[in-house]
């Protein structure tokens, strides 16, 4: 996000609606979305050190394709559901996992 965009929506900041929103909020609606991800080169270093004069040599795995990705909704209650998926985590998969996983345990706290 920019900075003139961030501008412009603090500028559109109302603490009226605020003050409605958190009188309205419930604390079993928060819920924290966090993504992990991991393959064998994941504890690899970036840098390495030599002796002056010396080129550094490194030794790690290299593993195409063997990554794994993890998305997880916290809340109050813990961990409420989570998903894993073999690849990176794509924006269609994300939003699926929204919509069938998190919106249908809304649905069923409603109730």
């Amino acid at each position: 996000m920019s900075r003139k965009k961030l501008k412009h929506i603090a500028s559109e900041h109302n603490e009226e609606l605020l003050a409605a929103f958190i009188v309205r909020m419930d604390a079993s609606e928060i819920g924290f979305i966090d993504d992990v991800s991991r393959d064998e080169r994941t504890h690899g270093r970036y840098f390495g050190c030599s002796t002056k004069g010396n080129r550094t040599h490194k030794n790690q795995p290299f593993v195409p394709g063997s990554r794994i990705s993890l998305e997880a909704l916290l809340t109050l209650d813990g961990i409420v559901t989570c998903t894993a998926v073999e690849g990176s985590m794509t924006k269609e998969l994300f939003l699926e996992w929204l919509e069938f996983m998190i919106e249908s345990r809304a649905s069923r706290m409603a109730l």
